[in-house]
């Protein structure tokens, strides 16, 4: 999670017979508190030649965090099957408790006030969608 290196296989990496695009992303709201539930949602399409099931993963970053947290984290999944030229809604969901952090000092959960920024695609080095909440909560 640390680890600056580029993997020679990312996490989520695979073959398929077919492509995909992202589009229409969506936020049911710009920022969470504590407790709260963000809905991520987008449209995948899927502009090969065959029916396939794609799964689209989320992954978060903290640009602006006081204490070291990995690069990116993953924090929701959603496999689809999407028949050839079809598109399908997907909508994944980002927990407030799912942003938190254990604060040694404290000796509990922590959730950091501060931006998220996050994307949606098929792998861990292939964003297809890009965006930004703001966490508003108590360290």
């Amino acid at each position: 999670m640390y680890d600056k290196n580029v993997p020679l296989f990312p996490f989520g990496h695979g073959l398929s017979y077919t492509t995909f695009s992202y589009t229409d992303l969506k936020l049911s709201r710009m920022s969470v508190e504590a407790n709260g539930i963000v809905e991520i949602t987008f449209d995948i399409k899927n502009t090969g030649n065959y029916d396939s099931d794609e799964v689209a993963q989320m992954y978060v970053s903290f640009p602006d965090s006081k204490v070291e947290r990995p690069i990116k984290e993953l924090k929701g999944f959603s496999r689809v099957m999407v028949r050839r030229g079809e598109s399908e809604r997907v909508t994944i969901y980002l927990k407030a408790n799912d942003l938190m952090y254990w604060d040694e000092n404290n000796q509990r959960w922590a959730l950091e006030p501060g931006r998220v920024k996050f994307f949606v695609g098929p792998s861990s080095a292939d964003p297809k969608l890009e965006g930004e909440i703001t966490v508003k909560g108590r360290r």
